[in-house]
């Protein structure tokens, strides 16, 4: 199990945003001392290295090392569905199949959930105090987005 919860989730948006147009796939490789990355860019120019170590989570819950492959253009898209002030809790069961944000925010107002382009409607929330959204791995090769949005206390 993984766990990792991030008390300011504009981070994560602002390293990833950072990150997103040199890299399109990219391993996360969890473990006791944080979550790693290191990637090239497409042609071989540039090479993205990234650390966030398990101190900077509050809590940060890693029971065996494991490597999430993910799309960062469909992580990207997720993170927008945060607010700046929202805390982003990341979860991955231990086969790695499947990757959980949930996103807390400190207030009631609403945010629209960006549309995804799956075949599934648009969800409509009265009340979006706390949001989850999950990327389906499979293979590590070609994650699938599902988006699923949660009303607190439903």
């Amino acid at each position: 199990m993984f766990e990792a919860r991030l008390n300011t989730g504009s981070l994560l948006k602002k390293v990833l945003e950072a990150i997103k147009d040199l890299v399109s796939d990219a391993n996360f490789d969890c473990n006791a001392t944080g979550v790693s990355l290191q990637a090239m860019d497409s042609s071989h120019v540039s090479l993205v290295t990234m650390l966030l170590k398990a101190e900077g989570f509050d809590p940060y819950r890693c029971d065996r090392n494991q490597s999430l492959g993910i799309n960062l253009n469909s992580m990207n898209k997720i993170l927008k569905c945060s607010g700046n002030d929202d805390v982003i809790t990341i979860k991955a069961d231990d086969g790695g199949d499947m990757v959980t944000f949930i996103f807390e925010s400190p207030s009631t107002s609403a945010s629209p959930l960006p549309d995804f382009g799956t075949s599934q409607n648009t969800v409509s929330l009265r009340t979006r105090l706390a949001r989850r959204a999950t990327l389906l791995n499979h293979n590590r090769q070609r994650p699938c987005l599902v988006l699923r949005a949660q009303a607190h206390g439903h």
